[in-house]
């Protein structure tokens, strides 16, 4: 049996890998055990989507693969659940960093052009704008 040319290429590859000796001492029907598991073990039958094309370019030739299939992972959606939450908190604090400093800077020099116009002086001789060096 060693010849028996597989229809699916991935069951064909697998039984290419067994060892040859092995694989001849596979009667008819252990084959076909095998090539039913190895064939029906695959999960495309439950894929929603299964594109597949090929895109040539000039220089090389790119496989496109695009599957879609319902999320069952439990334990893995769980942390990632608990990892949004974090991701969230985390992204409302730079967010607030981001929005809120403008704010801040523009209240800084509100206050600090009224207190020159005032006159106010906290470090006599020195002025911000000469310590910015601008």
């Amino acid at each position: 049996m060693i010849g028996k040319k597989f229809n699916d290429p991935f069951t064909y590859h697998v039984m290419e890998s067994i060892n040859p000796e092995i694989r001849a001492s596979f009667t008819p029907r252990q084959l076909e055990a095998v090539e039913e598991a190895i064939s029906t073990g695959g999960r495309e039958k439950d894929l929603s989507i299964n594109l597949r094309g090929t895109i040539p370019l000039i220089f090389a030739r790119y496989h496109v693969i695009m599957l879609m299939v319902r999320d069952r992972r439990c334990g893995v959606t769980r942390k990632e659940k608990k990892i949004k939450k974090k991701m969230t908190a985390a992204r409302a604090l730079l967010l607030s960093f981001f929005l809120c400093w403008p704010i801040l800077l523009v209240l800084f020099l509100i206050i600090y052009f009224l207190k020159r116009h005032v006159g106010i002086d906290f470090m006599p001789g020195k002025h911000l704008f000469e310590m910015l060096g601008l």
